[in-house]
């Protein structure tokens, strides 16, 4: 259900919990901005991207940390980022990664779809969702919403 939200607060929420799921060496970080943002959401939803993007990140970082934040952007939008310090991937499986049941490590746990579910529910919406990569040094993906103003 979309509603009025605070996205420092819905961030805040997410890190908190997930905090508990890194693994040893890997520190979870909340950034974000002084001034709190307003967005039109829903927060069950955004939750559970930003949740499938976080549980993709510990997949892949063994060691270094996992940055959750958000960004405003000039042109009357706000940038959700999730970004680590893992693996990072290849050009090749950076292009396939938000295919249905595609795994870039098929030694890695996991069905392949979390990254597609992620996909379909910010399209749905008409977000916005990208991924940057480099291999060695690590991903960041972003979700881009536009910004409620109050």
């Amino acid at each position: 259900m979309f509603r009025e939200d605070s996205l420092c607060a819905v961030l805040s929420e997410i890190a908190k919990a997930q905090e508990m799921n890194m693994r040893e060496g890997v520190k979870m970080l909340l950034e974000l901005p002084e001034r709190d943002i307003s967005i039109y959401t829903d927060p069950a939803r955004l939750g559970q991207v930003v949740n499938n993007l976080i549980n993709t990140a510990v997949k892949f970082t063994q060691k270094g940390s996992i940055s959750l934040g958000c960004n405003l952007l000039d042109d009357g939008k706000v940038e959700i980022y999730v970004r680590d310090t893992g693996t990072g991937m290849s050009g090749e499986v950076l292009s396939h990664i938000f295919e249905r049941f595609f795994k870039g490590d098929a030694f890695v746990q996991g069905t392949g779809l979390g990254l597609a579910i992620c996909r379909t529910i910010v399209e749905r919406f008409h977000r916005k969702i990208n991924a940057v990569s480099k291999e060695g040094e690590g991903s960041c993906f972003t979700i881009t919403l536009p910004l409620q103003t109050v």
